[in-house]
């Protein structure tokens, strides 16, 4: 699916040096469509001393959700596109509904990302899309 020239767009991504375990961030900007006539803001810039690519990437998006939540509607905006650059965070999308079923725990019991219960609303509420781009080159295959 292309961006959406009237959608609010939020890149986001993930990182962390030594993955897992090393120092790691993620960060998120807004770039608002031309017809809202304002300009591009940093709504996440985190960083931590230990963590993995995986959590930080997703932390990006829930992030940015939670974004959503506290600052919709826009006038004459009515959908918000979240491109990241994470096969993880796509595939997890799906998981996610199991996970809050077995009390945010895994198939194997262990306790997983309680950081993804805050962000699951904004989804429902508004018209959020969560686009994958593969790699730096800009490809959108979802």
């Amino acid at each position: 699916m292309p961006p959406d020239p009237r959608a609010i767009h939020i890149s986001t991504d993930g990182s962390c040096y030594k993955n897992p375990g090393g120092r790691s961030g993620c960060a998120a900007i807004v770039h608002y469509p031309d017809h809202l006539d304002r300009e591009d803001e940093q709504i996440v810039d985190f960083g931590c001393e230990e963590s993995s690519n995986n959590r930080m990437e997703l932390l990006a998006c829930i992030c940015a959700l939670k974004w959503i939540r506290r600052n919709a509607p826009w006038d004459s905006a009515t959908r918000v596109q979240i491109f990241t650059d994470s096969q993880y965070v796509k595939d997890n999308l799906i998981r996610a509904r199991q996970w809050k079923k077995n009390d945010w725990r895994n198939q194997h019991g262990e306790a997983y990302y309680r950081l993804c219960q805050s962000g699951r609303g904004a989804t429902m509420r508004f018209g959020t899309l969560l686009v994958l781009l593969i790699g730096r080159l800009g490809h959108i295959i979802a």
